[in-house]
Protein backbone atom coordinates (compact mmCIF):
# COMPACT_ATOMS: atom_id res chain seq x y z
CA UNK A 1 0.00 0.00 0.00
CA UNK A 2 1.46 3.46 -0.94
CA UNK A 3 1.88 5.93 1.96
CA UNK A 4 -0.72 8.23 -0.48
CA UNK A 5 -3.46 6.49 1.00
CA UNK A 6 -2.78 5.27 4.52
CA UNK A 7 -5.25 6.60 6.55
CA UNK A 8 -3.64 8.88 9.62
CA UNK A 9 -4.17 7.04 12.73
CA UNK A 10 -6.57 8.78 15.05
CA UNK A 11 -6.30 8.90 18.43
CA UNK A 12 -8.69 6.81 21.26
CA UNK A 13 -9.79 10.30 22.27
CA UNK A 14 -10.52 11.86 18.78
CA UNK A 15 -12.39 8.20 18.19
CA UNK A 16 -14.63 8.85 21.15
CA UNK A 17 -15.00 12.70 20.41
CA UNK A 18 -16.56 11.63 17.09
CA UNK A 19 -18.44 9.03 18.18
CA UNK A 20 -20.78 10.93 20.74
CA UNK A 21 -20.71 13.79 17.72
CA UNK A 22 -22.64 11.32 15.79
CA UNK A 23 -24.84 10.36 18.64
CA UNK A 24 -25.76 14.10 19.21
CA UNK A 25 -26.36 14.35 15.71
CA UNK A 26 -28.84 11.21 15.84
CA UNK A 27 -30.50 12.57 18.91
CA UNK A 28 -31.04 16.01 17.15
CA UNK A 29 -32.53 14.50 14.66
CA UNK A 30 -34.79 11.88 15.93
CA UNK A 31 -35.86 15.46 18.23
CA UNK A 32 -36.61 17.06 14.88
CA UNK A 33 -40.31 17.71 13.75
CA UNK A 34 -41.52 15.79 10.99
CA UNK A 35 -42.56 18.16 8.46
CA UNK A 36 -38.87 19.20 9.35
CA UNK A 37 -37.17 15.66 8.70
CA UNK A 38 -38.99 15.75 5.56
CA UNK A 39 -37.34 18.81 4.20
CA UNK A 40 -33.75 16.80 4.47
CA UNK A 41 -32.19 14.77 1.74
CA UNK A 42 -31.80 11.54 4.23
CA UNK A 43 -32.13 8.16 2.40
CA UNK A 44 -35.28 5.47 3.29
CA UNK A 45 -33.48 3.62 5.65
CA UNK A 46 -32.16 6.61 7.70
CA UNK A 47 -35.52 7.54 8.07
CA UNK A 48 -36.86 4.30 9.15
CA UNK A 49 -34.33 4.19 11.68
CA UNK A 50 -35.00 7.44 12.87
CA UNK A 51 -38.74 6.91 12.94
CA UNK A 52 -38.00 3.73 14.73
CA UNK A 53 -36.07 5.56 17.43
CA UNK A 54 -38.88 7.67 18.31
CA UNK A 55 -40.89 4.75 19.68
CA UNK A 56 -38.43 3.55 21.79
CA UNK A 57 -38.56 4.85 25.28
CA UNK A 58 -35.79 6.64 26.43
CA UNK A 59 -33.75 3.78 28.63
CA UNK A 60 -34.18 1.52 25.37
CA UNK A 61 -33.06 4.39 23.34
CA UNK A 62 -29.82 5.11 25.22
CA UNK A 63 -28.92 1.52 25.25
CA UNK A 64 -28.80 1.48 20.90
Amino acid sequence: MSEDKEQPVKSKSQVKRELQALRDLGRELVELPPAMLDKLDISASVRDEINHARMLKREALRRQ
